[in-house]
């Protein structure tokens, strides 16, 4: 079974995908991030717009207002 990880930010996905210079400031966590999806497992990462994935936006959203 393939595991997903869904995000909105394109510019995320897009840096984990093609990899940032060596004197980027996210550099060790892209490539971190990187490494881990290059393991011997089924995991992608998706770019998915936030205007299709309106229930987890809504519910994202929604926590910030939750009182613990």
């Amino acid at each position: 079974m393939t595991r997903a990880a869904e995000t909105d930010s394109l510019s995320s996905v897009s840096m984990i995908h093609s990899g940032v210079g060596i004197k980027h400031p996210l550099h060790c966590l892209v490539s971190s991030i990187g490494e881990l999806l290059q393991r011997d497992w089924r995991c992608e990462l998706r770019y998915v717009p936030r205007q299709c994935n309106f229930v987890a936006d809504h519910l994202a959203k929604g926590s910030l207002t939750l009182e613990c």
